[in-house]
Parts: C-alpha cells; structure tokens; sequence
C-alpha cells in the first residue's frame, strides 16, 4: 500500500469518526465521505469552500456532519442560509434525525419574515418595507410585542436542546402563548447553535444589523450557502432600486391631501420640484422614442470625477439644494407614515419612497457600479415609466462577509468555473472541489440535438425551424414515461411554440401547463401541484422559460418530471442593462466581460432547468438539449461535471429521437 493511499485510508477513518457522532443513518450516499471530509477541512482551517455536487449526494446532511463537531467545539454558529422555507424546514429536519437517532444537545431553529411570522393577517400581504415600517410604528402597543420581551425563553430552550424548530414551529408556540413570533426567534438567536435563514438576513446590511448583528457576532459564525449560484443576483438586487413614475403622481396627491403636517420648509418648491421630474422624464422618454420593452441609460458622466444626475437635468437645480428638497420630501414622508399607523395600523407614504429612492439616484449617479435606466411599463389599466437603479458588482454586498465569517461554504449543482465564482462574489483562495454525478448512467440520458437552434430569439425564426422543434419535442413528450417539461431560452419564444404545442399535446391526449411570468405565487403553486399529479396518469407537459420560477426553484421526483427539453440558449436580453454590466465587467475583469456578465449565467441558468429532472439516486429521466451551441466547448465547458461527461449527439431525423426516448422507458 502506497503512502498515498494509507494517507487516504486515514483520512476516511477519521470521516467515520464523525459520522458516528453527527450521521443519523448506516448508510452512506456516493461520495458522501467526500463531502464530510471538505466541509471538515474546511471549517478546521477557519477557510472558504466552493462545492459544486450533484442533487442526490445528500449535500445538507454532508455539511452538517463534517462542521457540526467544530461549531460545538469551538461555540461557533452555524448560519445555514437558504432561498426557501422548504429548503429551511429540509435543514432542521437533518438536524432533528441527527438529534434524536444520536442522542446530541443541539439547538437550531430557522428565521422566518415579518410577512410569514406576524399574528396580526392584515398586514401579511403588504409590501416588504411597509410591514417593517407599520410593525416598527405599532409595536410599542402591540400585546403580543410586549408579551414576548417579558416572557421567559428558558422551558422553550430546554425543549430546544431536543427538538430544532422550524419557524412554522415557532409560529404555533408563539401564537399559543400569545407572543410575537418574529420578536421571540430573535430573543432566541443568541443561544442557538444552528440557525437557517435567507439570503436577504445575511446579505442585506439593514436586515443584517437589525436580525443578527444585534444579537450575535458574525466573526462567530460559519456560514453555508445553499444554492449559491443565486448569491451575485441576490447581492446586485438588495442594492437596486426601481419607482414607477406613477409613485411620484402619487406623492404629488399626497402633498395636497397631508399639506397640513408638511415641513416648515419650501412645501411648494417640493411640489415644483416633482412635478418637473415627472413632467420632464416623460418628455425626455418621448423624445428618445422611449417604446415598450425598451429602455435607455439615463445616468450622464462627462468623465471621471463629473457628472449631472437626472434630477438635475430635470430641474436645473445645484447638488445642494437638490439634497436639501429630497431629505424635506422624505421628511414630510415620514410624518405621513406616523399619521396613518396611527390611525389606520399602516405606515405608507408615497412622498417617503419617491425620496428614498431620490437620495439613491443621487449616490448612484457618482458610483460607477451602479447605472440609472428608464424604460416603459405597462400595467393592467395604463402605461407607466420605471426608474431604475441597477447594480452590477455583488461584491460591495458579498465581499465584508467573507471577510468576517468564521468561515463559509458556497454549494450548488451549478457553479461552474468555479474560479470565476469566486472572483465575482470577492472570495480570496478558497477551496474548490467539483463532485462527479452519484446517479447511475443507466438511469439518465444527456442528448443533444445538431441543426436546432434559437439563434436570433422567435422573432426571427424560420417557419421549418419551428416545425422542427416541435416535431422533436412532440416526439419526447409521446413516448415519455410521466411528465415532460419543456423550458424556453424566453418568453418570446414560449409563445412561439405554445399554439402549436398545445395541439400536438391534446392530440396526445395529455394537458399542457403554462407558465406565466405575472401569475400569483400561489396559483403557479397550485398549478405546479396539478402538474406533478399527472405524473402517474399517462403524463402532462410543463411549457416555461429557464430562469424562472419553475425551471430553478422547484422539485420534480419520479414521474413529476421524467423528461426534460431545453430548448435554446437562455442568454439575457440584448438590451442596455446587458451592454452596461458587459462593459462595467471588463473594466474590473479585463477580457471577461461577456463570459462573466452574458455567457456564464445562460450556461447556469440551462444546467438548473435541466437537473429537474434528476433529484434523487433513483430518479430516471432523459435530458435534451435542444440547441445545437451546446456541443460547441464555448458553452459545453460551463456545464457541471455530470452533464458534460454524459452528453451525446443525436440523430434528429424524424422519429429517431421518438425511438430512443421509447427505447430508455422500456
């Protein structure tokens, strides 16, 4: 035996050492040991890890055992940040088995939202903001409020110690006891050992200070990133801010309705003051030829050290007295919100947002991570405009964290290059480690079509081209074993194909879902749930686009989804916002612009609709790509490690791709 291989055989000794402390079943998954064994090292050495691993690993149970011995050791935090309540719930119920099949004191609990974890419904269904705003005003009078800062958390810490709770859990005890559940879990954070939350907790330096920071420290913690190729989004969307101009008419009311509580100061020069914005960015939109689905850059740099807001082209105004008229807006704004907490329980302003939102147009016009953009909106009963503030650098956001964590581990099924991850979100030397597929290759096929494509978006589309494709996709659908989802590079495309899918589809004598970018949460719920039920009653087909809701956030196991078309290459928009982060990109990564700002997230975005299909060891099912870019290595090296090892080409001559998906049911 080599020395390399005694080294290996010590190595995975010492993993089952801690399996037999914090692993609550006798049965590993592939590669499992693995993983336990790079989460160790990792927080052992206080270091950062990058983990892109297949679903089916058992990636949440992997984590747990290999960093929850150091974390107790050395009375560290574990903060488990994920994107949903159910990826939440999924952790303390990890942590539930591990506490009761191995007898260990462990408290953990999971953070849920005002909007979630508020007794009082009325303002469940309120904008974000604003429920912060009307609970801050209420809660002095509130009972449930002044309940829980008296109430004695020691009986609820005991229970703790044995049974993690999730905040559903908290939800019931708190409403039990008449307290306020939001108030109790932070009463609680000091004391846990494990605490699962969302991205915006960590990430969003207000939310931050106020849930954690207050409470806890954060050189204190080890944080695991669950899904981490959503973190440079989420980072450039906490810091970009959109108003619809409709906002400011709104304001403009509210500066007559609530004139008698306005500022000492200048309550008509505020009045000019937005009427000229609102007046003049129309007619600046109407002069560019400002059409729906378009938009233009409204931020001006004469050049390095100079520029002139859109505000003061509006106006005409100097800095000075632009700050003072925006700091007198948001504070008329918050005396109207104190007005109407008072007497409605909800503190809404409109004078307060559009100054908000002014003072962040101002900064942004001097900040080059940041670019102003008008475009048109249209909304059910007229048209609008939307003002935007938008970010293209997550690491002003991401960055101080991974500098003052304890530690951290970033995971997903798609994070590749994993250097250029780490670039992206300002991780210095981390640990990076790519895991093969755990699935059996029989179980799977990765196929992948020449002579398709989207090239040019369904606008330009031939009508043989078309034809084509929905002759193959039909083909897949026909001899599917359960559901088919099919998943467009865009919406335009979508609608290209649902006419003609949708009558191959009822002559198949199965249904067709749509999803629709502006449906509800809970009726593209609903409508999932329907879908997944047709699975075992001879199948139906999910018709949606990569990026959304559907092809990233939800699971489809077994026959809820057994096959899988990608059809086109899901790249951004060509637009004025893709342009700007390409070249802001190659200014701060020189020569990356387009990989990192256009290339690299289309390749993700693909790579996360098709995994849909495959979301557990036993899990059977046929992915197609259908777009021919996809064999070329520009693209196909951006795929994670299971997808690329396994794609084939294929033939698509009629009835080809019919047999072979016939073939794989069989």
């Amino acid at each position: 035996m080599t020395i390399q291989r005694v080294k290996e055989c010590i190595e995975i000794t010492t993993a089952y050492q801690f399996l037999l402390t914090y692993f609550p079943y006798q049965m590993l998954r592939p590669q499992q040991d693995k993983l336990i064994l790079l989460s160790n090292k990792t927080i052992t050495n206080g270091s950062n890890a990058i983990i892109e691993a297949p679903t089916g690993i058992g990636k949440t149970l992997g984590i747990l055992a290999g960093v929850l011995a150091e974390t107790i050791k050395h009375n560290l935090k574990l903060l488990y940040v994920c994107r949903t309540h159910a990826q939440m719930t999924r952790v303390i119920e990890e942590l539930r088995a591990i506490v009761t099949k191995r007898s260990q004191s462990i408290k953990g609990i999971s953070i849920g939202g005002k909007h979630v974890m508020c007794i009082k419904s009325n303002i469940r269904n309120l904008d974000a903001e604003v429920i912060n705003d009307t609970c801050n005003a209420v809660k002095k009078r509130c009972p449930f409020f002044r309940r829980t800062q008296s109430f004695d958390i020691e009986p609820l810490l005991h229970e703790l110690n044995s049974c993690p709770m999730n905040s559903q859990d908290l939800y019931k005890f708190s409403k039990m006891y008449g307290l306020c559940p939001f108030e109790l879990q932070k009463k609680l954070l000091p004391h846990m050992d494990v605490i699962t939350l969302s991205y915006q907790y960590i990430f969003n330096p207000l939310l931050r200070y106020h849930i954690i920071e207050r409470f806890i420290e954060l050189t204190n913690c080890f944080i695991v990133l669950d899904e981490a190729h959503n973190l440079p989004t989420i980072a450039k969307s906490i810091v970009s801010k959109n108003l619809k101009l409709s906002s400011i008419e709104n304001a403009l009311d509210e500066t007559k309705t609530f004139h008698r509580i306005a500022p000492l100061n200048a309550p008509q020069m505020i009045y000019d003051f937005l009427s000229d914005i609102y007046v003049k960015t129309i007619e600046y939109a109407q002069s560019r030829g400002l059409r729906g689905n378009k938009e233009i850059k409204i931020t001006y740099r004469k050049d390095k050290g100079t520029y002139q807001s859109h505000v003061a082209l509006c106006t005409n105004l100097d800095k000075q007295t632009i700050d003072f008229l925006i700091e007198q807006i948001i504070t008329w704004g918050e005396k109207i919100r104190e007005y109407r907490a008072n007497k409605d329980s909800v503190a809404r302003s409109s004078l307060y947002r559009v100054g908000k939102f002014l003072r962040s147009l101002e900064k942004a016009a001097t900040d080059p991570v940041f670019e102003a953009i008008l475009s048109k909106q249209k909304l059910p009963s007229k048209e609008t405009y939307l003002l935007e503030i938008i970010a293209f650098d997550p690491r002003p956001i991401t960055k101080p964290i991974f500098d003052r964590v304890y530690g951290s581990i970033a995971m997903s099924g798609t994070m590749q290059p994993l250097n250029a991850y780490a670039e992206v979100v300002g991780l210095n030397t981390p640990l990076c480690e790519a895991f093969s597929s755990p699935y059996n290759k029989a179980n799977f096929l990765v196929l992948c079509t020449p002579k398709l494509h989207t090239k040019g978006g369904g606008r330009k589309m031939s009508p043989g081209m078309q034809k084509a494709y929905v002759d193959r996709i039909t083909e897949v659908i026909k001899n599917t074993d359960g559901n088919t989802g099919v998943f467009c590079a865009s919406y335009d495309i979508l609608r290209l194909f649902e006419t003609p899918l949708a009558k191959k589809v009822d002559e198949l004598g199965k249904f067709l879902f749509v999803e629709q970018g502006n449906m509800p949460t809970y009726l593209n719920d609903k409508m999932i749930r329907e879908f997944k039920t047709h699975g075992n009653l001879g199948g139906a087909v999910l018709l949606g686009v990569m990026g959304g809701r559907n092809s990233e956030g939800q699971d489809f196991p077994d026959r809820a989804m057994s096959s899988v078309c990608i059809v086109g290459v899901p790249f951004s928009q060509w637009n004025v916002r893709t342009k700007l982060e390409i070249q802001y990109y190659d200014q701060v990564f020189p020569k990356k612009g387009r990989l990192y700002g256009y290339t690299i997230p289309a390749i993700m975005r693909a790579a996360q609709a098709a995994g849909r299909v495959i979301r557990s060891l036993t899990d059977r099912g046929i992915i197609c790509f259908m777009d021919e870019r996809y064999m070329n290595r520009l693209y196909y090296r951006f795929l994670p490690i299971w997808l690329r090892e396994n794609m084939r080409k294929m033939n698509i001559k009629r009835g080809s791709l019919g047999v072979i998906v016939r073939r794989f049911f069989r």
